[in-house]
């Protein structure tokens, strides 16, 4: 910016000089003071420069209303130059996600404790080992997007109750007995069926849909 103030700064000063050279001296002859105080604006941009010299220029002549008008006016018209033609800052950040195309939301499949117990007589499709539902018995799947919906009830402790029709679908065979087991529902039997079973109740989850984002 030193360079380009310097070279306005010429221009205004020759200017203002060629056009007032019958009535004043020339601003070439300017004192260290008034080149000093040039020299300590200069770095402030070409507005704040305009100005200085213009007021180092008054000192040295009685200027008219239109020359002082003139003036003012001048400074404006660099003032509003400078503030178009400077460049960005470089630590200036883009808005968040400006120009990034929006990513698609993901979606899985997964087993959702409900939080509730209940018990639905018969209506069994599967039955595995343990108190949490598993996604597929030996070639079977026991959620994904075609079973989303569909239920299984859990017990830590039941020792007893297991699905006499299922045949296939299941990981564990009795005796010896296995109290933590799960039993996977078949489509006739949904989270807003009202439970009818009469054995203890278990833990319901839910085959759903979830978003993933991120």
């Amino acid at each position: 910016m030193t360079s380009i103030n310097s070279y306005f700064s010429a221009e205004i000063v020759n200017g203002l000089d060629y056009n007032h050279k019958k009535r004043t001296r020339r601003f070439s002859n300017l004192g260290d003071r008034e080149m000093s105080l040039l020299n300590t604006l200069a770095p402030f941009g070409i507005g704040i420069f305009t100005i200085g010299a213009i007021a180092v220029m008054c000192g040295y002549q009685k200027t008219s209303v239109w020359f002082s008008a003139g003036a003012l006016l001048l400074v404006g018209v660099i003032y509003s130059i400078e503030k178009l033609t400077a460049p960005k800052s470089l630590t200036e950040t883009p808005e968040v996600g400006a120009g990034a195309p929006a990513q698609p939301a993901q979606s899985i499949v997964l087993w959702v404790d409900t939080g509730t117990f209940a018990d639905w007589g018969g209506r069994d499709d599967a039955y595995t080992k343990g108190d949490s539902p598993k996604y597929g018995v030996h070639e079977d799947v026991l959620c994904d997007d075609k079973h989303v919906g569909f239920i299984a009830v859990c017990w830590s402790d039941r020792p007893n109750g297991y699905p006499p029709n299922v045949t296939v679908k299941k990981d564990f065979t009795v005796p010896p007995p296995e109290p933590k087991w799960c039993t996977y529902k078949n489509s006739d039997v949904t989270i807003l069926t009202p439970p009818d079973g009469k054995a203890p109740k278990g833990r319901v989850f839910l085959c759903a849909r979830a978003v993933k984002r991120g």
